[in-house]
């Protein structure tokens, strides 16, 4: 069990913590693979718009590594 700066139920659950993880990274990955798709398009409307959503799933990734931390895991 790990130290956490606020108590939730959730501290020590390896199974939760890994999926977190995962979540991580699956979120980045889409970070990836929605930038090498913008890349593909001629069009900056188009490029704006899928590198939007790679925003998008940078925040996600983001708030998943806030949870991490609160939780006491480094990332």
């Amino acid at each position: 069990m790990t130290n956490c700066c606020y108590p939730c139920a959730v501290c020590g659950n390896q199974t939760f913590i890994a999926q977190v993880r995962a979540a991580i990274a699956d979120e980045l990955g889409a970070v990836a693979m929605y930038s090498q798709m913008a890349n593909m398009v001629d069009s900056l409307a188009l490029k704006a718009l899928i590198m939007g959503i790679a925003g998008d799933e940078y925040g996600h990734a983001r708030t998943w590594m806030t949870i991490l931390a609160l939780c006491g895991y480094n990332c």
